[in-house]
């Protein structure tokens, strides 16, 4: 078990090396952004009044004149021509909200909220298009796959597992069922795997490159009843 992990750390840092030759080559083009991927992606931003670490809320940018898209757009040209982000949208508030009703409350406790700036939120949303396209285009997720997709959510799987159920009741034969529980499955990705994984599925280097400039440099800070507490880095999970 030892040797096999250790193939695939080795696998996994020789894909992060070709990775960093790629990028300091200049050899990842950049993908395609288009302004109508601007002015879908902000229509569909729910009309939030919280505003996020930069106190900009989704409802200012809804409300945006169309002018300012033009300018959205320019700047997320560059960003992903160069593949660089404000340093700032690497910086996450970090809120701990209790489980429980006690007073004093241990940190096993606690549900963590990750607070970014909406700019960047909407950054991420112009690359999910791109993404989502080569899923798509190259029948990367099985149809059995629901989550975190466009039009599948977990009623539809749950409709597709009562249906199998009922087959099988029909049929007066045995419905077989593995559930697996991935805990804290962001908050544990491995960076260089992920990078390994990809390239195995044939991922254009471009949006590897994008992930993995989107990731880097990531680190955030803990605020409680309004005390910042120091700032410190993320070398794993997606802030």
């Amino acid at each position: 078990m030892q040797n096999n992990s250790s193939i695939i750390e080795m696998e996994a840092e020789r894909a992060d090396n070709q990775l960093t030759s790629d990028m300091q080559l200049g050899t990842t083009p950049a993908f395609t952004i288009e302004l109508k991927h601007i002015t879908k992606a902000i229509s569909a931003l729910k009309n939030k009044n919280s505003a996020g670490l930069n106190d900009v809320s989704n409802k200012m940018i809804k409300l945006l004149p169309k002018p300012y898209h033009t300018l959205i757009w320019s700047s997320f040209k560059s960003f992903a021509s160069s593949l660089c982000s404000p340093p700032h949208w690497h910086v996450a508030k970090m809120i701990l909200l209790s489980k429980t009703k006690t007073n004093i409350v241990n940190v096993c406790d606690t549900r963590l909220i990750l607070l970014l700036p909406y700019f960047s939120k909407l950054y991420e949303k112009i690359f999910l298009i791109q993404l989502h396209k080569w899923v798509n285009d190259n029948g990367i997720l099985p149809d059995e796959q629901t989550g975190f997709r466009p039009g599948h959510n977990m009623a539809v799987h749950l409709v597709s597992i009562i249906d199998q159920i009922g087959q099988c009741l029909a049929l007066n034969t045995a419905a077989a069922a593995i559930f697996v529980y991935f805990k804290a499955a962001f908050n544990q990705l491995w960076y260089k795997g992920l990078w390994l994984k990809l390239y195995k599925l044939n991922c254009p280097t471009y949006l590897i490159a994008w992930l993995r400039n989107y990731l880097a440099g990531r680190a955030a800070h803990i605020e409680i009843k309004e005390t910042k507490f120091s700032t410190f880095t993320l070398y794993k999970g997606h802030a």
